[in-house]
């Protein structure tokens, strides 16, 4: 297959004033242009404040209702099956269940109703009071959560949940005594605010805050599977370059491009200076340092370009941490989602804006007004079998309006043999994907003229 190569060329045209021994005034017009009209940007407009419960009560209701004692910080946001579920800790609700928000869109949430736990909640149970932030991954039809507890009912750690939905009930792994099982030893229990990363290829990790008196950054430990850490010696690394100085957490993780971006928070949460900044690996060598000596401050990332990356200081939207990213409902933007805090710490509140990337440099404009609002799909639904916007056609189900040449299309299906329907011209002429699931095989194959 050939590969085109695009190149984008930028011309500058500058003029400097040549000076010879003489004064050199240029004027600058500052008048105000009356004629001047605002290009249609084509995107439309939310203000973070609205998740605000603590200097915004009422809209709040509104967006993020019931939040807890301390706000809505401390959040993790799981997209699946294009919907977008919300988790925050028992420790924003001083108590002991695991609060979850649904939102299709990402501005309006609702809590969410597994008909087990109290509505709002995916796990309830007094082993989980004071929890830190939690992480949700999905993996093979399982629903895993990553939480670090520390209460006096059990050990203070890092513990996996379980379940068949992301709405729970989600039930601790056990060991074989039926006691939930602490991934955490005394050697790594400052290892908060883990972030679990599954890469292309299924090397799935660990990432969390670590701090001793050599390192302060992020550290990686591997997974054999999704409801085991592996902690000896052979199985960690300390990721250089993954602080912004001072105690480290709030950690995310993803890849674009063949690019890997590490996001991270530090420096001291009751400082208006707690901020966030990323890192990048152009390639998987940061993988390298485990089992050899250069596990301890592992090369592979270099510190992201204009540190940091989110750092405000108004008396209403300051100290920005614990950065994660999550994909947008068209499937297009990348959106960053942090938190901002309130009041000295404890009362924070969850905030998102989109980021924006030029080669390995990544920024977002994080504010509490005027951020862009995410697009839907041009066509979506959640019941295409029952939905107006479709209709069946001989066995196929097609749109009733149609796409551009260029286009996103996500398919959710249950099911060993599915064939996902595409460029449609009629009943002879069309493109269809073919997932066989069973032997794990996909293809895109074309029927022309029948």
């Amino acid at each position: 297959m050939k590969k085109k190569k695009s190149a984008l060329l930028f011309l500058f045209s500058v003029t400097f004033p040549m000076v010879y021994g003489c004064n050199s005034k240029i004027e600058i017009n500052m008048d105000k242009i009356s004629d001047f009209k605002e290009p249609d940007y084509q995107v439309e407009y939310y203000d973070n404040m609205m998740f605000n419960a603590y200097h915004n009560p009422e809209q709040s209701k509104e967006y993020l209702p019931d939040q807890g004692v301390y706000g809505s910080g401390n959040a993790f946001v799981l997209r699946y099956d294009g919907k977008y579920y919300m988790y925050l800790g028992s420790s924003n609700y001083a108590d002991s269940g695991v609060m979850c928000y649904v939102s299709e869109d990402l501005i309006k949430w609702e809590r969410v109703n597994n008909g087990i736990n109290p509505i709002g909640k995916v796990a309830e149970n007094s082993k989980l009071y004071n929890t830190f932030p939690p992480c949700v991954r999905q993996y093979n039809n399982k629903f895993y959560l990553y939480v670090y507890v520390k209460n006096k009912t059990v050990t203070e750690g890092n513990y996996i949940l379980e379940s068949n939905s992301p709405i729970g009930p989600f039930e601790f792994v056990t060991d074989e005594y039926g006691e939930p099982v602490c991934y955490t030893i005394q050697e790594t229990k400052l290892n908060i605010d883990c972030d679990i990363f599954i890469d292309d290829n299924e090397d799935t990790y660990f990432m969390s805050a670590y701090q001793d008196n050599y390192f302060s950054g992020i550290r990686a430990f591997k997974m054999p599977s999704m409801d085991k850490v592996d902690y000896d010696e052979n199985n960690y690394i300390n990721i250089a370059n993954s602080t912004v100085g001072g105690w480290t957490e709030g950690n995310g993780i993803f890849k674009r491009n063949g690019i890997y971006y590490l996001m991270y928070t530090g420096s001291n949460i009751l400082s208006p200076g707690y901020l966030t900044h990323y890192s990048t690996a152009s390639s998987d060598n940061w993988k390298n340092g485990f089992g050899k000596d250069e596990r301890v401050n592992s090369p592979g990332f270099i510190q992201g370009i204009d540190f940091p990356m989110g750092c405000e200081t108004d008396k209403t939207f300051y100290s920005i941490g614990h950065a994660t990213s999550i994909l947008g409902p068209d499937m297009d933007g990348l959106y960053y989602h942090y938190f901002s805090v309130n009041s000295a710490g404890p009362n924070c509140s969850f905030a998102f804006n989109r980021l924006i990337f030029n080669g390995t440099s990544m920024d977002s404009y994080q504010t509490q007004y005027h951020s862009i609002k995410p697009k839907r799909p041009q066509i979506y639904s959640y019941n295409p079998l029952e939905d107006e916007k479709f209709e069946k056609n001989n066995g196929l189900l097609l749109t009733k309006s149609t796409m551009k040449d260029t286009f996103s299309a996500e398919y959710n299906f249950i099911g060993d043999d599915v064939k996902c329907l595409l460029m449609y011209q009629d009943n002879n002429n069309y493109h269809y994907v073919n997932c066989d699931i069973k032997n794990k095989n996909i293809q895109l194959r074309q029927v022309k003229n029948g």
